[in-house]
C-alpha cells in the first residue's frame, strides 16, 4: 500500500478526521489572536495620538479665553459707542418719520380738498426735497459731530477742564456732547474759551475749539423758525470800527484791519452783536 491509499484509508477513521480539523481550528485561534493583537496595538497609538490633540486643543482653547479676558474692557468701550450711534440713528430715523407724516398730511389734504393740482404736487415734491435735504444735513451733522468729538478729546486738559466746567458737563459721552453743543448758552461760553485760547498763544486748542464754536451755531439755529445767530461781518482790509471789532494790544489805535483771529457773532432777531471780532490793526 502507497502513501497515498494508506492516508486515504486514515482519513476514513473519525479519530483521525477529528484530529486534522483540530489542527485547523487552532490554526485559525492562533491566527485570529494575532490579528486582535495588532489592532489593539493600533488602537493604542490611535488612542496616544488623539489624547495628545485633546490636550493640544485644551492649551488653545486656554490661550483664546485669556485674549479673549484681555479685550473684555475694549469690547465694552465699543460697545457702548455702538449704543451711542445706534441712539442718534434712532432719533434721525424718527425725524425722518415726522417728514414722512407731514408728507402724508399733504397727499390727505389733496384727496380731500379742492386745492390746485399742480400747486399741491409742487407742495409735496418741494417737501421730499426738503426732506432730502434734512436727511443729508442730519447725518453731516452726526459725521461733524462725531469727528468734533474726537477733536475735543485731544484738547490741553486745562482747557478741556474750562469746557467740562462750563459747557460739557459729560464729555466723555458722544450724546451728551451733542445736547450741550445745542444749547444756547454754550455759544458765549465756548467763544470766550476760543479767545482766551488765542490770546494764551494755544492756536491748536483755539483752533478746534473755533470749529466747535461753529457747530454749536449750526445746532442752535437748526431749532429756531428763522436764523437767530451769525456771524459779524468782517474781513482784511476793513476799517477798524470799536462797535464790531475787539483788536489785540499790539495793533494801531486806528487804521485798517490786518487780520482776523476770530469772528465775533450776533443776534439777528434784536441786532444785538453778543461778541465783537478779535482783529488786529495796522
Amino acid at each position: 500500500m502507497d502513501s497515498e491509499e494508506l492516508f486515504l484509508q486514515m482519513l476514513k477513521s473519525q479519530k483521525v478526521r477529528n484530529e486534522i480539523l483540530g489542527i485547523v481550528e487552532g490554526t485559525k485561534a492562533s491566527a485570529a489572536s494575532k490579528d486582535a493583537t495588532e489592532k489593539y496595538s493600533a488602537l493604542q497609538k490611535e488612542n496616544i495620538a488623539l489624547k495628545q490633540q485633546i490636550g493640544e486643543y485644551v492649551e488653545n482653547l486656554r490661550q483664546a479665553e485669556e485674549e479673549r479676558a484681555g479685550h473684555a474692557e475694549k469690547e465694552a468701550a465699543y460697545r457702548q459707542m455702538f449704543n451711542d450711534k445706534e441712539t442718534e440713528v434712532t432719533r434721525l430715523s424718527d425725524e425722518c418719520q415726522r417728514m414722512r407724516d407731514k408728507l402724508g398730511e399733504l397727499q390727505e389734504q389733496y384727496r380731500a380738498s379742492a386745492l390746485d393740482v399742480k400747486n399741491l404736487r409742487a407742495q409735496v415734491h418741494d417737501y421730499y426735497l426738503k426732506n432730502d435735504e434734512l436727511m443729508k444735513n442730519l447725518q453731516q451733522r452726526f459725521s461733524d459731530g462725531w469727528e468734533l468729538f474726537e477733536l475735543y478729546q485731544k484738547l490741553t486738559p486745562t482747557v478741556r477742564q474750562i469746557l467740562k466746567s462750563g459747557v460739557f458737563v459729560n464729555d466723555k459721552d458722544f450724546t451728551s456732547f451733542i445736547c450741550c453743543a445745542a444749547q444756547t448758552d454754550s455759544l458765549t461760553k465756548v467763544w470766550d474759551v476760543a479767545k482766551d485760547s488765542l490770546l494764551n498763544g494755544q492756536k491748536d486748542d483755539a483752533e478746534i475749539i473755533r470749529k466747535i464754536f461753529e457747530y454749536c451755531l449750526t445746532l442752535v439755529n437748526a431749532s429756531k423758525v428763522r436764523l437767530k445767530y451769525e456771524y459779524v461781518a468782517v474781513k482784511e482790509g476793513d476799517r477798524f470800527d470799536a462797535n464790531t471789532h475787539e483788536k489785540t494790544e499790539d495793533s494801531k489805535e486806528q487804521g485798517k484791519v490786518s487780520h482776523v483771529y476770530l469772528k465775533g457773532f450776533c443776534n439777528t432777531y434784536s441786532g444785538d452783536i453778543l461778541r465783537k471780532s478779535l482783529v488786529s490793526v495796522r
